[in-house]
């Protein structure tokens, strides 16, 4: 996924590279920011190689230098922003589930706790039934037999 978005980003800043080097050609103050910015690029690109005095580049070189790195700028600011951009949705994503899940727990504490009064409730009724249910006293009238051999 990574791949694809970054290739479709080079894809899509390849023709603004492009442009960027026919506006510095045709705007002084421009080529003069991307000739400063080309030169910078090659001492840090030469010094990281390990490649001590080096000279100057020539200003068409340097132009293409600059324009090089303002559309790696690009590239990397895009991606940065996209990056930024996956992590907030993300986010987003997490805390609306989280709280749906904090609903949905606090629904099911709520069932609990009236299924437990509820259940307090059927005892109590239990338990007034069995206070008012009393045994039957037995048949003691005289002239009626209780057994055989009564």
């Amino acid at each position: 996924y990574q791949r694809r978005v970054h290739g479709a980003i080079k894809q899509l800043t390849k023709p603004v590279g492009k442009n960027l080097i026919v506006y510095a050609s045709e705007y002084p103050r421009f080529r003069g920011v991307c000739v400063r910015l080309g030169q910078r690029y090659h001492r840090w690109t030469s010094y990281l190689q390990g490649k001590r005095n080096i000279g100057e580049l020539k200003e068409p070189a340097a132009i293409q230098m600059g324009t090089e790195a303002l559309t790696e700028l690009m590239v990397l600011t895009v991606g940065i922003m996209i990056v930024s951009y996956e992590v907030a949705h993300n986010v987003r994503k997490d805390r609306e589930k989280t709280a749906k899940l904090e609903a949905r727990f606090a629904t099911l504490e709520a069932q609990a706790a009236a299924a437990v009064q509820r259940q307090d409730a059927l005892q109590a009724e239990i338990d007034a039934l069995r206070a008012q249910q009393r045994p039957q006293p037995h048949d003691t009238h005289p002239t009626r037999r209780r057994g055989w051999f009564s």
